[in-house]
């Protein structure tokens, strides 16, 4: 069950399933993958930060007990939730993980999907996969390979072993830690402060840091010179400099 709830430009998405520690099972990730494209079309959203039910667990991944039927090679390269996942990286819309508590397989995965990752101060991460014989394919090889590097991330893949939420942070999984009871006051606040910019600046910054994680620094290059010149001729930007010039708070529209 996913459940949502929209205030001042901010949408708070909740993986409602504590029962079973939020696991991602076929049925909730279609929901997931259904309620997040309907909030990233709202024009009323700016932010969506994604969190899970209870104290326990941002998600514990995919469910194992859905997992161990019998899958054929055609059917298992149909699982959903790379697909999904995917789907919330290349959102148009900003989107933080709110993590609290376990944030295992999937569950890690589907937070490094999201653009920024703020941890409570009891989160755990690990990949644990290899111990049942299969692999944090749904991004997490990729997306954890390029935040920490091929070393770190191969000796957290094979031994599946828990990192707690100190070393995520010093190893750039998270971009902070915070207490628990602080968790969502403070990824909203971090989620207010992002709609406060100018919105195509904010969709254009977030797609030149992509092409820039995943090229050469001359490609990343013309790629920042390139963004810039699309955001240029925008109305956001005369009113960005106007704002300046007679300091007073920008009023971006989006255009």
């Amino acid at each position: 069950m996913i459940t949502t709830d929209v205030t001042d430009g901010v949408a708070l998405l909740t993986i409602d399933r504590s029962h079973v520690l939020n696991a991602l099972d076929a049925a909730t990730l279609h929901e997931l993958a259904d309620t997040f494209a309907e909030l990233d079309a709202r024009s009323d959203v700016a932010v969506i930060i994604l969190t899970g039910a209870g104290e326990r667990a941002f998600s514990v991944g995919g469910d194992l007990a859905e997992m161990a039927e019998p899958r054929g090679v055609a059917e298992a390269l149909r699982l959903p939730m790379q697909r999904v996942l995917d789907d919330i990286a290349r959102s148009s819309t900003p989107t933080i993980a709110a993590v609290n508590g376990y944030a295992l397989g999937g569950g890690l995965e589907l937070a490094l999907a999201c653009d920024i990752r703020i941890a409570g101060e009891r989160a755990t991460f690990a990949l644990p996969e290899l111990t049942w014989s299969l692999l944090p394919a749904a991004g997490g090889i990729t997306r954890l390979t390029r935040l920490v590097g091929a070393g770190r991330a191969l000796e957290m893949i094979l031994t599946g072993r828990t990192v707690r939420a100190d070393e995520a942070l010093s190893v750039g999984i998270v971009s902070s830690v915070v207490r628990d009871a602080d968790l969502l006051d403070v990824a909203r606040a971090t989620a207010e402060t992002v709609a406060t910019k100018a919105p195509i600046a904010v969709r254009v910054a977030r797609m030149t840091v992509r092409v820039a994680a995943q090229s050469d620094s001359d490609t990343a290059l013309l790629a920042e010179s390139l963004a810039l010149a699309a955001i240029h001729g925008t109305a956001d930007r005369a009113e960005g400099t106007s704002s300046f010039v007679e300091k007073r708070p920008a009023r971006f529209e989006g255009r």
